[in-house]
């Protein structure tokens, strides 16, 4: 039982430490440019487009922009490449 335990501890820390691992790519993807649909309605702010990584095939991918409502006393902070000895990584466009 105590081995089954332990066995389950390092299981768990395995599958947490490698999903918090940053993904690196030696070259940034090329970046097209989008033409940006009319906005819904007064107020909205746009979104750009997000890039996800797949862990499998070691690529990102790019995921569209969209319109959205500002959340209340919030500002959007736009998505960018981060580069450093290690590659390039994608940091993820989020609330402030």
């Amino acid at each position: 039982m105590k081995k089954l335990k332990i066995l389950i501890g390092i299981l768990i820390f395995t599958l947490t430490t490698s999903s918090c691992r940053t993904n690196y790519i030696k070259d940034r993807p090329l970046d097209v440019e989008v033409v940006r649909p009319p906005s819904p309605g007064h107020n909205y702010v746009w979104l750009n487009h997000n890039w996800i990584y797949h862990r499998g095939d070691k690529v990102y991918t790019r995921q569209g922009g969209n319109w959205a409502k500002p959340k209340a006393n919030r500002t959007y902070r736009q998505g960018y490449w981060k580069s450093n000895k290690k590659g390039n990584r994608w940091v993820s466009g989020r609330w402030k």
